[in-house]
């Protein structure tokens, strides 16, 4: 079914969306007209089964149609093809209309056309969107080039409805390699200089202060001004999902933002803290454990037990042992590494979300105890460090946090104890630039960010030139630098 969809998309007209003058017609690797078919070419289904798509009619011209009336899932389809020997980039045009869009929790859901650049393997390498979920009154014409990354030998095309509700009419699209432009010595993105409007910002500033900055960022970003934050050195206990600097998808976001320290190697922004009011980790309220030398322990306030993640309940992927928790401790500088004291096994009924049919009654998954790691404690190696925080759990283990400290160190070495915790969540950062353009971070030290191993410290997000010089995004609990969907840009 599948083969004989690419064939009727490769073989079909596609008059209602035009190649640009510099696409040959026989460069073109898929096409798709709905006027040029009376039913629906059979594709391959990733979703609702095939519901909720046909031929409609939208100005009096035939579409193909994706609606759905509910935001808990997607409504898809994908073609995949080879590229072409040598080729440097693809054109994509897309003859379409999103109407009455609702839901979406993240900036990527909507009505949209994803294409995913793949290895002989069918392992990614590179993305490239087109996104629709703008509408407007009538049909819409969108035309864009994607660069081709190094290692891709196939394109797949994925488009439909997206985590939203709401119709998308599509009444042509195609992928066609351009031709290639007269080759130019390549050079980096340029760094961002000129007049920019500059905010100062020092140690002392709080979590409200940092509010008030970003709220003054966004602004004057969305109003087409550029900014220059400049840190002043110092350590900067930054509350995760604060620097949240984002704009409007598919919305005009030029105006360059640059976020740089005063000097180098003088800026700490961390999202860890040297006490709260619930948790104080100083050197002085830690006991050392009978039977474990070298192991100490504090009564720990707090319960997050293990976080599920995004890809469990929605496709079966739990995320095992130490990887799903959130806690972070640091002593004298040195990240201490996670293991697990507690075990959990996963259960889950009824299958994952996007693996059942019935999805408006589909019950969550969920991690359910099952006892302590054999073992116990002697599982810590120096440099570990553990958390036990679920109830059941027996004394002396229950409610408390342990660490091992790395060879050579003694208690009395302990001059900072430092720590992070966050409840469960999606895309924890502690700096998040999305749909932002022209961004620069320069000299900067970003690091203990909590969470387990989907958070990040630095999350760029649909940004077209970017430029990341001088920074170290390292010691995080879970990754540094993450990018995605982005392009023209220099680390």
């Amino acid at each position: 079914m599948f083969k004989r969809f690419l064939c009727l998309l490769a073989l079909a007209m596609f008059a209602a969306a035009p190649l640009s003058a510099d696409v040959r017609a026989d460069s073109v690797l898929l096409a798709y007209d709905a006027s040029s078919s009376t039913k629906l070419p059979p594709p391959r289904w990733w979703g609702e089964a095939g519901s909720g798509v046909s031929i409609q009619s939208l100005d009096d011209r035939p579409t193909l149609s994706f609606e759905r009336e509910d935001t808990g899932g997607n409504l898809l389809i994908h073609a995949r093809v080879r590229l072409p020997e040598g080729a440097e980039a693809v054109q994509t045009t897309l003859d379409a209309r999103a109407s009455e869009i609702t839901g979406g929790k993240k900036p990527h859901h909507g009505a949209t056309v994803v294409l995913i650049f793949e290895d002989d393997a069918k392992k990614p390498v590179g993305y490239g969107n087109i996104r629709a979920d703008a509408g407007g009154d009538g049909i819409a014409n969108f035309a864009k080039t994607h660069p081709v990354p190094a290692g891709a030998t196939h394109v797949k095309l994925s488009m439909g409805l997206w985590q939203v509700a709401g119709r998308f009419d599509v009444a042509a699209f195609s992928i066609a390699v351009p031709e290639p432009e007269p080759a130019e010595p390549a050079s980096a993105p340029a760094a961002i200089d000129g007049p920019l409007h500059e905010l100062r910002i020092d140690p002392s500033v709080d979590a409200g202060g940092f509010k008030k900055l970003v709220r003054e960022v966004n602004d004057r970003l969305d109003r087409g001004v550029g900014v220059r934050v400049v840190f002043a050195p110092g350590v900067y206990r930054l509350p995760v999902n604060t620097l949240v600097f984002e704009g409007e998808p598919g919305g005009s976001a030029d105006a360059p933002l640059v976020l740089e320290a005063e000097a180098p190697d003088t800026v700490f922004l961390r999202g860890s803290v040297e006490r709260s009011a619930e948790f104080d980790p100083s050197p002085g309220n830690w006991s050392p454990v009978e039977g474990h030398r070298g192991v100490y322990a504090i009564d720990w306030p707090y319960r997050f037990e293990k976080s599920i993640g995004y890809w469990a309940h929605r496709y079966g992927f739990p995320f095992r042992r130490e990887s799903m928790r959130r806690e972070l401790l640091a002593i004298n500088g040195q990240m201490m590494l996670p293991r697990e004291l507690e075990k959990y096994v996963w259960e889950d009924p009824d299958g994952p979300f996007f693996s059942n049919d019935k999805k408006a009654g589909n019950r969550p998954g969920r991690y359910v105890a099952d006892g302590l790691v054999d073992g116990g404690l002697s599982v810590l190696r120096p440099g570990e460090f553990a958390v036990a925080d679920r109830p059941g759990t027996p004394a002396p283990l229950g409610r408390k946090l342990f660490v091992k400290l790395p060879k050579g160190m003694t208690w009395g070495d302990v001059e900072r104890v430092e720590f992070g915790a966050i409840g469960a969540g999606d895309e924890d950062a502690l700096i998040r630039v999305a749909n932002r353009n022209n961004v620069e971070l320069r000299n900067l030290t970003v690091e203990h960010m909590p969470g387990d191993m989907l958070s990040e410290g630095v999350m760029l997000y649909g940004v077209n030139g970017f430029r990341v010089e001088g920074c170290d995004i390292s010691r995080n609990g879970g990754r540094g630098l993450v990018m995605s969907r982005v392009a023209d840009g220099v680390i």
